[in-house]
């Protein structure tokens, strides 16, 4: 695998660079510009989760976000690739929690639904989306969201 780092370039074929991955997946970071591909980079990650680290980032996509998903590593994943859709993906299909969804993706709907699934996630809510109107829409989805709640916000909902 991590041997392909000591072959000199003249002497890398495809096939040494798809053995070398298919060994270990971290070995991607030492295959030459002309033998990188989808396929390869794909190989690559699924034998070994870290390699997304050295993956080129046009290579990621859906559907290694939802591998990544899958195995509970969405924390590996690069920022730019939680698009809404895919931040919606997470939470509902693959239970992510909304703490594994980079920060600038958290918005009010998906802070919602992340709720919805598990009244939990209220702890990774940001700090500025807390009103009055965003409580009322949180105590809607679960009645334990009022324990939850940050504490000036608790007393006004007491009945």
């Amino acid at each position: 695998g991590l041997t392909l780092a000591a072959i000199p370039d003249r002497d890398i074929t495809a096939q040494i660079c798809h053995d070398a991955v298919t060994q270990n997946g971290m070995a991607i970071e030492f295959v030459p510009a002309q033998f990188l591909n989808a396929t390869l980079c794909h190989i690559a990650m699924r034998q070994n989760h870290r390699a997304i680290e050295v993956v080129p980032h046009e290579y990621i996509d859906d559907t290694i976000c939802r591998h990544y998903f899958a195995l509970r590593q969405a924390s590996l994943l690069p920022a730019k690739m939680f698009t809404p859709a895919l931040c919606e993906l997470a939470i509902d299909e693959y239970g992510i929690s909304l703490e594994e969804i980079p920060f600038a993706c958290r918005s009010e709907a998906l802070c919602l639904q992340a709720v919805h699934k598990s009244v939990n996630n209220i702890y990774a809510i940001p700090a500025r989306m807390f009103s009055n109107t965003f409580c009322r829409k949180l105590l809607n989805i679960h009645a334990d969201v009022l324990s939850k709640l940050p504490e000036g916000f608790q007393s006004r909902w007491v009945v």
